[in-house]
């Protein structure tokens, strides 16, 4: 027999303050409300869908994210991740993670020499930067712009995107392979920018 109404209701709200409580391992890193910390390289995420986040604690706990050694780091994530054992779980924490509201960060000065390059990265992640859910592309608007960097450079120099990564990640790296680091700056003051 299916439960009364009552019994998902109180599941329900177990399993949103289980994922609260879960939740308080991740704070110091990434912010009460998913802003991210900056002066820690870590990246917002509260902007993020669940799926994302689900897929990247997954990519960082099957060690296809998070495992290169030059990734210092990714390395502290990628040990959390491991730990982080229950699928269920892990699908309410990102259910949680995509509930937060970060506030916006303010837009930087525009670049006209990354808007060329971004064009490319438009096709996935939109004119506008806010991604692609159905592609699986996150919203890169907001993020930090020394994240963003540290993450093209990791994709271009293969530390990011490599054997046992998702699709989407390798096709990051292939796309970021030929990028400079003059490339990669106009990019992310581009995007800074929108």
């Amino acid at each position: 027999a299916a439960p009364a109404a009552g019994g998902q209701d109180a599941a329900a709200l177990a399993a949103a303050k289980d994922a609260e409580l879960s939740y308080g391992v991740c704070v110091h890193c990434h912010g009460a409300h998913g802003e991210g910390r900056p002066e820690l390289g870590t990246p917002r995420f509260g902007d993020l869908t669940k799926d994302y986040v689900y897929g990247q604690l997954m990519a960082f706990r099957g060690g296809a994210r998070g495992a290169h050694p030059e990734d210092v780091e990714a390395h502290p994530m990628a040990a959390i991740a491991k730990g982080l054992k229950d699928e269920a779980k892990l699908q309410t924490l990102a259910a949680f993670v995509e509930g937060l509201t970060p506030e916006y960060r303010p837009t930087g000065e525009a670049n006209e020499a990354g808007a060329a390059p971004y064009h490319t990265c438009a096709a996935c992640h939109g004119p506008d930067g806010r991604g692609n859910p159905d592609l699986g592309a996150p919203d890169l608007l907001f993020q930090d712009s020394s994240y963003l960097v540290r993450q093209l450079k990791n994709y271009r120099d293969q530390k990011r995107g490599g054997e046992g990564a998702a699709p989407l990640a390798t096709a990051m790296a292939a796309t970021a392979a030929a990028l400079t680091d003059e490339n990669i700056e106009a990019v992310v003051s581009h995007i800074a920018a929108l």
